[in-house]
């Protein structure tokens, strides 16, 4: 699949249809980076606002929609509201390494997907990356309260959400909580 999703630009929104769950969702991005392993994605919303960054398993993308009514109306909904998505500067050789660091940076919270899983196993912030072999999570729960710590060998996660919208509601409500 790395040879269709080459074919688009940074600037092209498009919708990114996967393997994983509903043939009729997708996913509303622009590219940032493609691998043969991951593809790094700045999404949006279905509002149009800023959704964080995805880590996804390149081979499960099945299809890419262009110039449809629904990406201009997410793209006008984007460019009205002002939205603009944080620029990466994480690793752009292996993906995953660079979004957990990139997380770790600008202290987001993350959503772990590891491989053979249908949900996110984890959900939290980069606490550390040890030896780019294992990611210790400072996990918190859906409320905003920290519930521990998890340590995960990197090489099992298959997708990572980075400062999504959940992930983004997550961090307003750990940041106010008393």
């Amino acid at each position: 699949m790395k040879y269709l999703l080459d074919r688009f630009k940074s600037t092209d929104l498009l919708e990114i249809y996967t393997y994983e769950g509903d043939v009729n969702k997708c996913l509303v991005a622009y590219i940032i980076q493609t691998n043969e392993e991951y593809t790094l994605l700045a999404t949006v919303g279905t509002s149009g606002l800023y959704d964080g960054h995805y880590v996804i398993s390149t081979e499960s993308v099945v299809s890419v929609a262009t110039e449809t009514e629904y990406l201009k109306k997410i793209k006008n909904l984007y460019n009205l509201k002002k939205q603009v998505h944080p620029t990466y500067t994480g690793n752009t050789e292996d993906l995953i390494i660079g979004g957990l660091e990139f997380s770790k940076a600008q202290n987001y919270i993350v959503s772990l997907m590891l491989l053979d899983s249908e949900e996110y196993s984890t959900t939290g912030f980069v606490n550390e990356i040890i030896e780019n072999e294992t990611v210790v999570i400072s996990e918190v729960d859906s409320f905003g309260f920290v519930d521990g710590k998890r340590f995960i060998d990197i090489e099992t996660i298959e997708h990572l959400t980075i400062n999504g919208e959940e992930e983004q509601d997550i961090k307003l409500l750990f940041s106010n909580n008393i």
